[in-house]
């Protein structure tokens, strides 16, 4: 990933980060990042892909174990939060 890639795929954790931060009735990331894209208008098309990419190549390693679909349960936010804390502490190290 190139300098360029690594701050607006930083940029846009945050972004993500502080939507779940306020979302009302939230779920998981995946559903925030479609939130973000189609009906709050947060992110285009582009930034949607990135942020879906980046969390499919970067997956934690610990995972609930509950639903697949989920890696933490389901409308919990603090270890989503967490893990794009600790996903941008790391991209903003790499710089």
């Amino acid at each position: 990933m190139n300098e360029a890639s690594k701050l607006e795929a930083k940029e846009l954790l945050i972004k993500l980060r502080d939507h779940i931060e306020t979302e009302d009735g939230f779920c998981g990331m995946c559903g925030s990042i479609m939130e973000m894209y189609d009906y709050a208008k947060e992110i285009d098309a582009k930034g949607c892909d990135i942020l879906r990419n980046y969390l499919n190549d970067n997956e934690p390693k610990r995972k609930f174990r509950g639903n697949h679909l989920y890696w933490w349960k389901a409308g919990n936010k603090k270890p989503r939060i967490n893990w794009l804390n600790r996903e941008i502490v790391k991209l903003s190290l790499n710089f």
